[in-house]
């Protein structure tokens, strides 16, 4: 995220990435890997409910749901897994390493009863929603952790704010 925030910031967008966690186990996060974005924190999770982005309960159903559904969204695995499974083989093949500090915040998080899906935004300056791309659709779980490339999200801002470089249809 940091370097598309610094791309579209050369066109003259600001990113803000509002995470659901707490603060004092974000802060001690990013003091070993500092963000490149403003961060804010909303455990209540309203700026997460004003924008749509689902918030599935986390129901037996939809357990089996990200159970069964396999996933590669950064092509980097040998193939398709389930979802947790990704999500554990990406933290321990991620460049970074898998790195004990990560695990030790994340068991510090209370259990969800529901998983929060990912939305990208692009608000103009009045506060109008010109583009969003939710992350997982509550019907397609396929679609986790995909997220737009750069050029996507500098050709929505182009097209939906009307910034310099513009493409015409």
């Amino acid at each position: 995220m940091g370097g598309t925030s610094e791309k579209l910031r050369s066109v003259g967008v600001e990113t803000l990435a509002v995470t659901e966690d707490r603060l004092d186990p974000i802060r001690r996060y990013f003091r070993l890997r500092p963000p490149r974005v403003r961060l804010a924190t909303d455990m209540e999770r309203n700026v997460h409910r004003a924008y749509g982005c689902p918030m599935p309960p986390y129901t037996g159903e939809y357990k089996q749901l990200w159970a069964t559904t396999r996933i590669n969204p950064t092509g980097e695995a040998p193939e398709p897994m389930p979802v947790d499974e990704m999500q554990k083989w990406l933290r321990k093949h991620h460049r970074f390493g898998e790195i004990p500090e990560d695990q030790a915040l994340m068991d510090q998080f209370p259990p969800r009863d529901f998983k929060i899906h990912a939305g990208h935004f692009l608000i103009d300056q009045a506060g109008v929603v010109r583009w969003v791309q939710i992350e997982t659709p509550i019907d397609d779980v396929s679609r986790y952790g995909q997220f737009p490339t750069d050029e996507e999200l500098l050709a929505a801002a182009r097209d939906s704010l009307g910034l310099p470089g513009r493409r015409t249809p």
